[in-house]
């Protein structure tokens, strides 16, 4: 039996809202920027519908791995989330967003190096997500 393919949330016809989150872990690290990160908790805060996209390196034992996520947020308070991978999109998921307080103390918080500050980059994006076919709508 064969696996159905997984919807691209980047073909759908929506604004890019942030610019994309670079952070990176492992042996090597990248912090994500303060401007990137404090502008996507203003969208999931403001439920504001939109493409987010979150590109995440994990160096390790002189190799690295990276994985871009697409987040989907949709005017239900739900987003959808797909890593995209190089065979393409993978691993649905439907999101809850978390209680806009929740992302409050990252957006009251100051940057003053242009990185991400604690409130923020420790700060979920969601939390509850379900396996889930994706789409647009």
């Amino acid at each position: 039996m064969t696996a159905e393919p997984v919807f691209d949330l980047t073909t759908c016809d929506a604004p890019v809202l942030c610019p994309e989150v670079e952070s990176g872990y492992g042996e090597g690290v990248i912090r994500p920027s303060d401007e990137s990160l404090r502008c996507v908790m203003q969208v999931l805060h403001d439920r504001t519908p939109g493409l987010l996209f979150e590109k995440v390196t994990v160096f390790g034992l002189g190799s690295t791995d990276t994985v871009t996520q697409v987040y989907l947020v949709k005017s239900d308070g739900k987003m959808n989330r797909e890593a995209l991978l190089e065979r393409g999109p993978n691993a649905p998921q439907l999101c809850p967003l978390l209680p806009p307080a929740d992302y409050e103390p990252c957006l009251a918080s100051t940057s003053t190096d242009g990185y991400a500050t604690p409130a923020c980059d420790t700060q979920s994006w969601t939390s509850g997500c379900e396996d889930s076919p994706v789409t647009c709508d």
